[in-house]
């Protein structure tokens, strides 16, 4: 049956009506998820490969055990869950603690991914069936009449969108409806070389391990997600000894772990070629993958971070101290989602990546496998939806 502005109305209270589970129940049911979901992937796996959505799964169940402390809500509102289709996991830790808490959840997937939050609710529905009611799927396109319905009668909101997005369904809940919007933000990440290019043995097993961990950053769902690599800020001195460690093993060796494929649209080929040209005229140099699975672009002066392309374009920026990163930032500056670390990281450079507010540090390789209760935007879910949907 076709979703209509009165079959979310009705969806809606259906929740809303839904009996309470003991919160024993509810954390059985998440530690079963957890420890069967990371094992066998959906029949159907869509844009994104198992080898790469496989290390964020791992990634949040190896969180969840520390993760699950419930507080007690004796009847909750109905959260409204408004996702975007760049990454497969964005619903999954808000999920998470809807179930721990027993927040019933009306979800309005992204017609772009419709794959991996199924993938959680049919799971749990094999583990607890009544526990899984608690979660409604449904699909339809965000500039709609059904949207505006689903965000004018939830008890609360959180969406996840381009910018522009975030104001329109902003302006279209209620202003005492409790909202939360995550819109556009970047990533980048800082190689500091220290002792990385001695004749030790460990320093080079590291310096390898690190720039395998830049590729993965980078190359995972095809760089789209807030948490993808965009660009390196990179020492000065460390920058030819990057490059080539960069294109000999971290990158290639990254393509193949992450089963990345050479693109198939003629949008995205157009926009590597364009941005590898740009570049080139620019006076960077350009080193590719000649099946465009990546690309570095090396800056030979210190830039402003310039726009995202997406699609494995790492851009390397050298800067003489990599404390003042920040006035590099550009259009990124307030909107770090993280930063990921290849080398020391002293204080000096801490106090640096703190004042730009970033939402998660991290080393080299983790970017894009943060745990349940990392704090995106700053925001501690579990305690916002604790605390917008308390009667």
């Amino acid at each position: 049956m076709e979703t209509t502005p009165q079959t979310v109305r009705e969806a809606l209270a259906k929740l809303w009506e839904l009996p309470p589970i003991p919160v024993e129940r509810r954390l059985a049911a998440l530690e079963r998820f957890w420890q069967q979901v990371c094992l066998v992937p959906p029949l159907e796996i869509g844009q994104f490969p198992w080898a790469q959505v496989q290390r964020g799964i791992e990634a949040l169940a190896r969180s969840a055990p520390h993760c699950s402390e419930p507080e007690n809500i004796e009847k909750p509102g109905v959260l409204a869950l408004i996702l975007a289709g760049n990454t497969p996991l964005l619903a999954w830790p808000v999920l998470h603690y809807s179930v721990l808490l027993g927040i019933p959840v009306f979800i309005k997937q992204s017609r772009d991914e419709t794959v991996w939050t199924r993938h959680f609710v049919e799971t749990l529905a094999g583990i607890d069936p009544e526990v899984a009611a608690f979660l409604h799927l449904d699909f339809f396109p965000g500039e709609d009449p059904r949207t505006q319905t689903l965000v004018q009668n939830a008890d609360a909101v959180i969406a996840y969108g381009n910018d522009e997005t975030m104001v329109a369904l902003r302006e279209a809940t209620p202003e005492t409806t409790p909202f939360q919007g995550f819109g556009h933000a970047t990533s980048v990440g800082l190689w500091t070389g220290k002792d990385a290019f001695t004749e030790f043995n460990d320093s080079l097993i590291l310096t390898v391990a690190s720039s395998f961990g830049v590729g993965l950053d980078c190359l995972t769902y095809s760089q789209a997600g807030c948490l993808s690599l965009q660009a390196l800020f990179v020492e000065n001195s460390c920058l030819e000894y990057l490059i080539e460690f960069l294109k000999d093993d971290g990158m290639p060796r990254a393509t193949e772990a992450l089963g990345v494929l050479m693109p198939s649209k003629i949008g995205e080929i157009l926009r590597i070629r364009e941005a590898r040209d740009l570049a080139f005229m620019g006076g960077c140099e350009v080193i590719g993958d000649p099946e465009l699975r990546w690309t570095i672009i090396v800056h030979k002066e210190s830039c402003v971070l310039p726009k995202p392309t997406g699609f494995g374009v790492l851009h390397l920026i050298p800067l003489g101290d990599l404390a003042v990163f920040g006035e590099f930032l550009g259009l990124a500056k307030g909107r770090l989602s993280s930063i990921g670390v290849s080398g020391e990281l002293s204080k000096e450079l801490r106090v640096a990546i703190e004042a730009e507010g970033v939402s998660r540090i991290c080393r080299a390789g983790e970017m894009q496998t943060p745990p349940l209760d990392w704090r995106n935007g700053g925001v501690d879910l579990q305690a916002w939806l604790a605390k917008s949907l308390t009667s």
